[in-house]
């Protein structure tokens, strides 16, 4: 992960204290997520408890977007105006991100096959099939999803050069509001069934793009933020308005007999705006933080920040020995 010094050098409007504390944050959200989704789905059947799920489960839903969107702006801010080429950018951030991701996916694997109690009585996929796909274990999606994302950074990058960058987040914000409306809809098609499942949907570098492309513009959009006083007022309003229809959605969706993981999922509309919107909001409100006397917690957050990555790797192996012998439903 990058030092304090390379932070605030790839990472300047936001800060690279700020940026510390929010990844963080983000990878303890990533974490509520994956202990929520540990707990038996019977201990929240009831109305109230689906409620209670929808409230815990999307509070957490800005942390991949998040983390989709700062490895945009960080691309950003590493090349400016400079046009990269492919292999500049896939053995610059690869080299930080594949090796970690190997070791993880094979501790990860071996672990699987040992323990009785984690793995299936079917024959487990060869490794390197999980691996290529982002699939030894239900979280490392994400590494293939980013992978596929820094490798289109150079087209759009060349396109930004052509084209407004205002442009470009317009149409990946249309093409983001179709797709997640369209795999909202009860079709019966050979394309349905093949993003049927949230994982599915989640690999892939369309259900993200709107996020990326935000990254790619949020330096002028901060900017714009800074010039606005009441930006502060107008982001809270934002979240807590967005964050209140997807849990009305996510509910409506368990009452209606849909599963929660699907019901709570990342690709759906709006989780698209309350995660827009929460993200903008967490930055600027990080970046006042750093500007100001620091609370002595937020040197938990530095903590995390700096182990971020590994612990998002890592943290699904721990969560399943602590709910395997420790924790018993």
């Amino acid at each position: 992960m990058q030092s304090d010094q390379e932070s605030a050098q790839t990472f300047p409007k936001i800060g690279a204290k700020a940026y510390i504390w929010l990844r963080g944050l983000a990878v303890l959200a990533v974490i509520g997520i994956h202990i929520l989704s540990n707990i038996p789905i019977r201990f929240f059947n009831s109305a109230s408890g689906q409620v209670i799920f929808a409230l815990i489960d999307q509070s957490f839903r800005w942390c991949v977007p998040f983390y989709v969107l700062v490895s945009a702006y960080g691309l950003s801010q590493k090349y400016g105006d400079r046009q990269p080429g492919l292999f500049e950018v896939i053995i610059s951030q690869f080299k930080k991100l594949i090796p970690a991701y190997v070791v993880a996916s094979a501790g990860i694997y071996l672990a699987l096959q040992v323990v009785p109690q984690w793995h299936g009585s079917g024959r487990a996929p060869a490794f390197l099939d999980l691996l290529f796909h982002g699939s030894v274990d239900y979280h490392l999606y994400f590494v293939w999803l980013i992978t596929q994302l820094y490798i289109l950074f150079p087209i759009l990058a060349w396109l930004r050069r052509r084209v407004s960058g205002w442009w470009l987040l317009l149409l990946a914000g249309v093409w983001q509001l179709a797709w997640y409306w369209w795999l909202g809809t009860p079709t019966d098609t050979a394309l349905r069934l093949q993003y049927a499942s949230d994982q599915a949907q989640y690999r892939v570098w369309f259900s993200w793009i709107w996020y990326f492309m935000l990254g790619l513009q949020l330096e002028p959009i901060l900017l714009w933020l800074e010039s606005k006083s009441r930006a502060g007022w107008a982001l809270l309003l934002g979240v807590l308005a967005s964050y209140g229809w997807t849990v009305y959605f996510a509910v409506n969706g368990m009452r209606h007999g849909m599963d929660p993981l699907m019901a709570n999922r990342f690709t759906k509309i709006p989780v698209l705006v309350f995660a827009s919107i929460a993200s903008l909001g967490f930055i600027w409100l990080a970046r006042r933080l750093a500007m100001k006397a620091r609370p002595s917690w937020l040197k938990f957050l530095d903590w995390l920040g700096g182990v971020s990555y590994p612990l998002y790797l890592w943290h699904t192996l721990a969560l399943r020995a602590i709910f395997t012998w420790w924790i018993k439903f």
